[in-house]
């Protein structure tokens, strides 16, 4: 190959190519979301994941207020509710002991808001998986 020809081979494969998507726009209110601060929950380091459910959990009560009889969040518990998902049965952020995941892998957060909404009203939410697989051991986040 000649080096005029590397040069237009090399400059083919650099080319950009576009890329199309659609655009999808969403307007939700952001006074419907709860304002829980990770720095007030038992694990403020790590407790970003649990901290997020809450404040998710809010939108939902805020939104959808005839589907959810048993508060997610009851008034004035939000850190209680977060300090509950951190642990070994929710999100295994920060349970008691070594054991201590420091922070939440994607697949405990979304397994464990799960998990809490069934405890509170079990069969009124409807789950639908957007991936195909879920990572093991995932990013863990603060």
């Amino acid at each position: 190959m000649t080096f005029h020809a590397m040069i237009l081979a090399a400059a083919i494969v650099l080319l950009p190519i576009p890329v199309y998507a659609d655009v999808i726009s969403v307007n939700l209110d952001p006074n419907k979301f709860g304002n829980l601060d990770q720095a007030a929950t038992n694990c403020r380091a790590v407790n970003c994941g649990p901290t997020a459910a809450v404040n998710s959990f809010t939108y939902l009560q805020n939104v959808f207020p005839n589907n959810y009889t048993t508060p997610l969040v009851p008034t004035g518990k939000a850190a209680d509710v977060a300090n509950t998902l951190n642990g070994a049965d929710f999100m295994k952020t920060c349970p008691a002991g070594a054991g201590c995941a420091g922070g939440t892998s994607v697949e405990d957060f979304i397994l464990g808001k799960m998990a809490y909404i069934e405890t509170q009203d079990k069969g009124v939410t409807r789950y639908h998986k957007a991936h195909n697989r879920l990572p093991r051991g995932g990013a863990q986040g603060g």
